[in-house]
């Protein structure tokens, strides 16, 4: 087993204390703010009725026109009131959302219901886009301004949908249906960070996959290459080949603050402890996991494999049950190609 400097020891401590996870969002505050919603939106699309067909003439005919959006916007509003207020029971395959666990039906159902929101706000820029078109001069200049904002929208108004469709299918384990969905996002012309975010979840499907040089391109088309988890995930392939280099290096740098950078480290450190078979550091970064993984905003489920593991080799099999119920079902025949220290 190589000796470990001080930068490692330091890299491999655990937390002193508890790291707090985020809060959501207040009750109160969401509930406010959908019901403003509910009002500002509507009246908003009564305002583009009213510019582009001057001519309607009377209250009750705007009031009509308002009391059909409000009915475009209660749907989506009732979903994310139910899914907001009276959540499922996220269940062994939860998605970590914001830091926080959803049921992979409420992710799918909010992320649903905000791309219907998202395209729901641009009608009021498609009616002035059209009603500006037709006239002449300055009015088909704002047209067309109208019309690309309104074309933009609608591209980014499929991001939420198609993005947690991906994260519910890697959940599930379907890293292929996860790919399919990650396809159609990374054909949108969309601005950083997102496809970012999109080529690092395709990344995580082949890795799902055991393609490891399909994972290294993947990273490769990052617009930051050098993000910590990226480097984390390379780490990873380097040592499913034998090679723990990039891992010691990345384990030797200063100790991030961030705690899903943190949770990364600790994992990395953990695979690394248990290819030299140091049973008391994997042990250390087993308890390690245990005060960071609440605190972790992103979905990690997949480093509950490594601390099954460890568990298992100090003979803690209560630990080692509660990590591989807490991976759902996740382990597989990628773990022998990616992970054959576990």
């Amino acid at each position: 087993m190589p000796p470990a400097d001080s930068h490692a020891d330091d890299a491999f401590r655990p937390p002193t204390e508890a790291l707090p996870s985020q809060p959501p969002a207040g009750v109160v505050g969401f509930v406010v703010g959908r019901i403003l919603r509910l009002i500002v939106s509507p009246l908003v699309l009564v305002i583009a009725v009213r510019i582009v067909w001057p001519a309607v003439p009377t209250l009750l005919e705007l009031a009509l026109v308002g009391a059909l959006a409000m009915g475009l916007w209660i749907p989506p509003s009732a979903i994310l009131f139910r899914t907001r207020l009276f959540p499922q029971d996220p269940g062994p395959r939860a998605v970590r959302v914001g830091g926080q666990l959803v049921s992979p039906m409420d992710h799918r159902w909010s992320a649903r219901a905000i791309t219907l929101e998202n395209f729901l706000a641009t009608l009021p820029l498609l009616l002035l886009a059209v009603f500006a078109s037709l006239q002449s001069g300055t009015g088909l200049a704002f047209g067309i301004v109208f019309a690309v904002i309104a074309l933009r929208n609608l591209v980014r108004a499929q991001v939420p949908w198609l993005m947690a469709e991906a994260r519910v299918a890697l959940r599930l384990g379907r890293p292929r249906d996860a790919r399919r969905w990650l396809a159609w996002v990374l054909r949108l012309p969309l601005a950083p960070p997102i496809p970012d975010q999109a080529r690092l979840l395709e990344a995580r499907a082949h890795f799902f996959e055991a393609e490891p040089e399909s994972v290294l391109d993947a990273l490769d088309r990052l617009d930051d290459p050098e993000r910590h988890s990226a480097l984390v995930l390379r780490a990873q392939v380097a040592l499913s080949r034998g090679d723990a280099g990039p891992a010691r290096a990345l384990l030797a740098e200063p100790r991030p603050a961030d705690p899903d950078a943190l949770a990364h480290r600790v994992a990395l450190g953990g695979l690394v402890a248990l290819v030299d078979g140091d049973e008391a550091r994997a042990e250390k970064l087993a308890g390690a996991w245990e005060m960071l993984r609440d605190a972790t905003r992103g979905d990690l489920t997949m480093y509950e494999l490594i601390w099954a593991a460890a568990w298992r080799r100090v003979g803690q099999s209560s630990h080692e049950h509660r990590a591989l119920e807490r991976a759902g079902g996740l382990e597989g025949p990628w773990v022998a190609t990616m992970w054959p220290m576990l």
